[in-house]
């Protein structure tokens, strides 16, 4: 199944005026045409946060993929937001979030959240596509790039489906300030912690160190 069979024209919300992303979200629900939920937006907004609290959602390339999962709700939703400037979260890469695709599910369809996520991180593989998306004038236009791309949900998923570098490996002997200063640089929160030998033998966060 192709992304664009999840993703409608009318699922694109342009200018979003938005500066943060938690504003984004919410306007890109409210934008969004014919995007009528059996949960109020509220609720949904309030989803996507929560679940962004546990880590941000920011990938790299400028692509963020806001996703919750809610009882309450029967279909898959796929939506998609162009801020009219790069928001003031930034991804992995540290590169500012300026397409947001938010992604809501029944907690049924946990396989087919993560696929789908995988096949929007796709996108970011491919740089010809991400220009031509963000020079894109109509919704239209845009999704037809979507489609044109070819790029797929995959039945069957894989760790490298999803799979992110890390931009930070901490050594065991590395000086918390040291590792702050990382953190804020490079934009993350969390890394592995590795012995001499490269195995991995912990994980760090930024929260951690703070409390």
């Amino acid at each position: 199944m192709k992304l664009s069979t999840l993703l409608t024209p009318q699922a694109v919300v342009f200018q979003v005026e938005a500066h943060t992303l938690e504003e984004a979200i919410l306007e890109i629900l409210r934008r969004a045409e014919k995007f009528h939920p059996e949960e109020t937006i509220e609720a949904i907004h309030a989803a996507l946060l929560h679940r962004e609290a546990q880590g941000s959602t920011a990938l790299a390339r400028g692509i963020a993929v806001p996703h919750a999962r809610i009882h309450t709700l029967n279909d898959f939703h796929v939506l998609l937001g162009l801020p009219s400037a790069p928001l003031a979260d930034k991804g992995l890469d540290g590169q500012p979030v300026d397409l947001v695709f938010v992604i809501i599910s029944s907690d049924q369809k946990n396989t087919v959240m993560l696929q789908t996520i995988a096949a929007v991180a796709a996108i970011g593989e491919d740089e010809e596509l991400l220009t031509r998306l963000r020079k894109a004038e109509t919704r239209e236009e845009l999704w037809r790039l979507i489609d044109e791309s070819e790029i797929r949900v995959k039945e069957g998923l894989y760790a490298r489906d999803l799979m992110r570098e890390t931009p930070i490996v901490v050594q065991e002997d590395m000086l918390l300030r040291d590792l702050l200063d990382e953190f804020f640089e490079k934009g993350v929160h969390k890394a592995p912690v590795c012995g001499a030998n490269g195995e991995i033998i912990g994980a760090v966060t930024s929260e951690e160190i703070v409390d």
